[in-house]
């Protein structure tokens, strides 16, 4: 990834410098811990399955890490979060979306699922593309 980014960076006239920091807490504390840091990358993996749990997180609320301060997305978000009505609800997230899609404040580039590995004798077991695993249908033969 590293690779990709930096000659798609140079070839518009950015210079790029890596700058390798441990994890923790060099990593997540420059990154998040103030405004002062390049670009970076971090990963993310939906823990259920609700749009808030990806656009929620990661654009809720002013943050560092992205460099922005948006009352008007996170007034937004805020609805959404509260709606009831799903249909209503599917309408504001679409409209959140538009918003973030506007304003770019960070570029998704992949989604990896989870990697999940099982005996021969699982059976049942649904894959989930947000970790919202239901295991109430899984067997395991002996």
């Amino acid at each position: 990834i590293y690779t990709s980014l930096k000659a798609q960076l140079e070839a518009v006239g950015i210079k790029v410098t890596p700058v390798a920091n441990k994890w923790s807490p060099d990593y997540l504390d420059l990154i998040q811990g103030g405004s002062s840091h390049g670009i970076h990358l971090l990963g993310w993996t939906g823990d259920y399955n609700d749009p808030d749990n990806f656009v929620g997180v990661f654009f809720g609320g002013k943050a560092n890490e992205w460099g922005f301060d948006n009352p008007a997305l996170f007034t937004a978000l805020n609805e959404a979060r509260q709606m009831s009505d799903a249909a209503a609800q599917q309408a504001k997230y679409q409209e959140v979306n538009k918003m973030i899609a506007d304003f770019v404040p960070g570029v998704p580039l992949t989604h990896a699922p989870p990697s999940l590995a099982f005996g021969k004798g699982v059976q049942g077991y649904q894959p989930s593309p947000v970790q919202d695993e239901v295991w109430n249908n899984v067997t395991v033969a002996l």
